[in-house]
Order: C-alpha cells, then sequence, then structure tokens
C-alpha cells in the first residue's frame, strides 16, 4: 500500500512541474523571456534569447545570431567589428576579389591582382 502511495505521490509532484513538460511540447517558456521553448535558441536562460539585445565583448551571444554583439548583415561579424553591416559579403577575412571595385575584406584596399 505504501508502494502504491509512493509511485502516486512521485508521479502527481514531477507531473506537475513545468519543467517537466517545457521542452517536449514547445508550447511553454520555461525561463520566462518571452520566446517559447521550441523556438527558443537557450530555453534555460532567460538572458539568451532571439528577443535580447546582445553587447558586444562579453563572450556571450545574447540574441542568438552567432556573433559576440549584433550581426545585422548575418556574416558573423558584430556591428563593432564589421567593414559594412549592410553587405553579408563585406566583412574581415573575407575574400578580396581582385579589381571589382569592391574593397571585400574591409582593409581600405581593391587589389588589382
Amino acid at each position: 500500500m505504501y508502494r502504491l502511495v509512493f509511485i502516486l505521490l512521485f508521479i502527481i509532484f514531477f507531473a506537475s512541474t513545468p519543467r517537466a513538460f517545457s521542452h517536449s511540447s514547445g508550447v511553454y517558456d520555461f525561463d520566462s523571456d518571452g520566446v517559447t521553448d521550441a523556438s527558443d535558441c537557450n530555453p534555460d536562460d532567460p538572458g539568451i534569447s532571439q528577443l535580447m539585445p546582445d553587447a558586444y565583448g562579453d563572450g556571450i551571444d545574447s540574441n542568438c545570431d552567432g556573433a559576440d554583439g549584433i550581426d545585422s548583415d548575418g556574416d558573423g561579424y558584430p556591428t563593432e567589428l564589421d567593414c559594412n553591416e549592410r553587405n553579408s559579403s563585406i566583412y574581415p577575412d573575407a575574400t578580396e576579389i581582385p579589381g571589382n571595385g569592391i574593397d571585400e575584406d574591409g582593409d581600405g584596399v581593391d587589389w588589382a591582382g
């Protein structure tokens, strides 16, 4: 009898916690950051989601865009380091295409080749 009561209490306890179901259905927002767990890039941390601002230099990609800081063009370089935040093919270390009139790597020179 005690064993059955223990099992039932165990099931009721774990079935009633939001964490038990938060990742399975996707309709929960376990960390309460405004993004459902199914869409949240880090559903366990309220300081990291697509809606968060991302300060450069803290070593944390707070807005899940793949860069530490805001990366408006999606090239992997935050605004503070990007040569051209409006063009994803222009960034530091990009391959320079000689003589095309575009400075792809942001060094101030379009190499003639």
